[in-house]
């Protein structure tokens, strides 16, 4: 009987980290039909069929969407499995979601409890007398690919990386002309943009597409800093958890949780692209200082989360122990 995690997208990163802070069997399951009625039937039936076969103590769910949860709660009922949420922003911020949250809550404190990235999720949860256990989105130190995307190589350790999915929290037309307002900066954003944004886009910003996994690391590792906007409060920023991995300079939102996680490490900015921008160029002129800054912040996030994550496995092991 293996401890699981189960969720409803092809691969994700949170994801990864919480099973192996946790110690469990990630499954991924992802049918690729462009019907969202098939596509949730398939990936219900699938995961009937792991629980079925695993028949785990905890099974961790990743949180949105709510219909995986719905399809694990008859099992977790009547085998006395402890069902566990792991929730994302999106529960609370995403319209798609968020009109879920509340449900999800009374689930989760039946069932077992929840796993959050940041203590603001945690505190909406604990309110809700949702047993909750926090790990911030864990420091990964890699070795990164050295090569970079050919339209973006000649701009080797000098460009701004801004890496973005064109979500609806995103203030990608403040991060637009903010780059318009330093024509002497390049501005590399990843993603799938969509064709009219680039065709207006100023000539100092590069595309380089959804690139491969290398690609990505190699431009983070030849990027001068990181830019990660949202303009959600609660959001966290995988920019940010790039960013201090590869000791880079970090310019984001002007959030609690931001600003409890990187602390005195990233210049905050609000959504203004003239204040994005004057920040972006501060922190150019002053690199090897805030470089600095946050490789020292580094060394206290790796600290930290060695903490959270021995607490959350003996939460875990708890949870277990009662399901038998």
């Amino acid at each position: 009987m293996a401890n699981i995690s189960v969720n409803w997208v092809s691969h994700h990163r949170r994801s990864d980290e919480v099973a192996e802070a946790l110690e469990l069997t990630p499954y991924y399951v992802d049918n690729d039909s462009p019907s969202l009625i098939v596509r949730y039937a398939m990936n219900w039936l699938e995961t009937r069929r792991i629980v079925k076969q695993e028949k785990p103590r905890v099974c961790v769910v990743m949180q949105p969407p709510i219909v995986a949860l719905f399809a694990l709660l008859p099992y977790a009922l009547t085998h006395r499995c402890k069902l566990v949420v792991d929730v994302h922003s999106g529960v609370l911020f995403d319209p798609k979601w968020r009109w879920g949250f509340s449900l999800l809550a009374r689930i989760a404190a039946r069932t077992g409890g929840a796993v959050v990235p940041n203590s603001e999720l945690a505190d909406g949860l604990r309110q809700r007398s949702v047993d909750t256990v926090l790990i911030t989105n864990l420091v990964r130190l890699a070795e990164f690919a050295p090569d970079l995307p050919d339209q973006v190589a000649e701009f080797r350790g000098s460009y701004v990386l801004a890496p973005l999915a064109y979500a609806h929290d995103e203030p990608i037309e403040e991060i637009l002309e903010a780059a318009r307002a330093t024509p002497n900066i390049v501005w590399v954003l990843t993603g799938k943009a969509p064709k009219g944004l680039m065709d207006t886009s100023p000539p100092n910003i590069i595309y380089p597409g959804y690139v491969s996994r290398d690609h990505y690391q190699a431009l983070v590792a030849n990027s001068a800093l990181i830019v990660g906007l949202t303009t959600k409060e609660s959001t966290m920023q995988s920019a940010g958890f790039e960013a201090i991995a590869a000791g880079k300079p970090f310019v984001t939102s002007d959030t609690r949780v931001l600003r409890e996680y990187f602390e005195n490490a990233a210049v905050y900015t609000s959504i203004d692209a003239d204040e994005i921008a004057g920040n972006v160029t501060a922190v150019l002129q002053n690199i090897d200082d805030w470089t600095k800054r946050m490789a020292a912040r580094r060394e206290d996030r790796i600290a930290i989360q060695r903490i959270q994550v021995e607490n959350a496995r003996q939460w875990i092991g708890k949870l277990a122990s009662t399901s038998k």
